[in-house]
């Protein structure tokens, strides 16, 4: 696990992925963009978040693509995602970023909950007390399930076309700012 400057990041601390050795793909097929991304200074960068602790064991953290940058507090989505699901009522969750025009960046929730009592009001106040500011959900959509592909991994990709036709009836000028129309 290495820090953007490409520098090992100790126990604990999150940083991204990255493999070297001889049963390592070099490149990928006719793909130039993506092994410039992926593929540097003979080391391959999968794209993944984890920690290490100090016994050796990895945990993934979520994608380096799925920052969100709120007002320059940088999070990942994992993190909210964590203290949603320890709420007694959230069955599931799930954290996108949606650009924003004066914080940069704001995090999206989607919940399946247990109960409909369970109003935006009470999670912003559960999330408040367990995490920043910057990291609270901006918008709350709540789902009977959230979509799952058959090894039961939520699928973020039907999550975020979903956000974004909500988007376009609430805010049309945000989602064209934002380049998903």
């Amino acid at each position: 696990m290495v820090d953007d400057e490409n520098r090992p990041v100790a126990p604990g601390q999150v940083g991204e992925i990255r493999f070297q050795g001889h049963h390592i793909a070099a490149s990928y097929l006719n793909n130039l963009e993506a092994n410039a991304r992926a593929f540097r200074q003979g080391w391959f960068y999968p794209g993944d978040l984890a920690a290490i602790n100090e016994a050796g064991y990895v945990f993934l953290k979520g994608r380096a693509d799925d920052v969100i940058n709120n007002e320059g507090a940088k999070f990942y989505p994992i993190e909210l995602e964590n203290v949603l699901l320890s709420h007694p009522e959230v069955i599931e969750a799930a954290v996108l970023g949606w650009p924003h025009k004066s914080q940069g960046e704001v995090a999206v929730a989607f919940v399946a909950r247990r109960s409909e009592s369970l109003d935006d009001e009470a999670i912003i106040a559960y999330c408040r007390e367990r995490i920043a500011g910057q990291r609270l959900p901006h918008i709350i959509t709540y789902l009977p399930e959230l979509p799952k592909n058959p090894m039961g991994k939520v699928l973020k990709g039907p999550l975020r076309a979903q956000l974004i036709e909500d988007m376009k009836s609430r805010m049309p000028d945000e989602v064209e700012r934002s380049g998903e129309t």
